[in-house]
């Protein structure tokens, strides 16, 4: 069930990433000797979509229950690296000359900056930092039972291992 509190966190969590990984990428890419961008619009904008995709990636990541072989490698090794594939493809030359000319090479452009490579290191992080610190000192305060039940179902400890409480008699009704 979705309270407004738990609304109100997912909307302000957006806000704050989305202004996380604009202002750090605007500014990261801007040289420090003129107001301009280091790399023009389009492949300033490769910049910033690649980070906005690697920051929700890594914010989903973070409320995943569980990760097993199948759903990290599809996960990480398919669904994230997608972006970057299609990006370096459809600004080859060949298509973008007919789809749209002026991002020719816009791509390989913004990927052989070493700029974009630290936006794109930092920016994800910083912006899921938050979240992270809240999920870790929530987990740590006051954990859910389901938690408590995951851990020591991995643990295979037993019910009666846990602690011997005496089993209480049976009062008797009084009437």
């Amino acid at each position: 069930v979705v309270t407004l509190s738990h609304y109100g966190y997912w909307v302000g969590t957006a806000f704050f990433q989305a202004a996380v990984v604009f202002f750090f990428a605007a500014y990261g890419l801007a040289p420090p000797t003129s107001g301009g961008q280091i790399l023009g619009l389009r492949s300033s904008g490769f910049v910033f979509m690649a980070s906005t995709t690697l920051t929700v990636h890594s914010f989903l990541a973070l409320y995943m229950s569980k990760w097993d072989v199948l759903s990290f490698g599809l996960y990480w090794m398919l669904s994230a690296p997608c972006f970057f594939w299609f990006a370096a493809i459809f600004c080859l030359p060949p298509l973008a000359s007919g789809l749209s000319p002026p991002s020719v090479l816009a791509a390989q452009d913004a990927w052989s900056s070493g700029q974009t490579w630290l936006v794109l290191l930092i920016s994800p992080w910083l912006a899921v930092l938050p979240a992270l610190t809240w999920k870790y000192v929530h987990q740590r305060r006051a954990p859910a039972l389901r938690q408590l039940v995951l851990e020591l179902a991995a643990s295979a400890v037993k019910r009666e291992e846990i602690g011997h409480v005496e089993p209480r008699p049976l009062q008797e009704a009084k009437l």
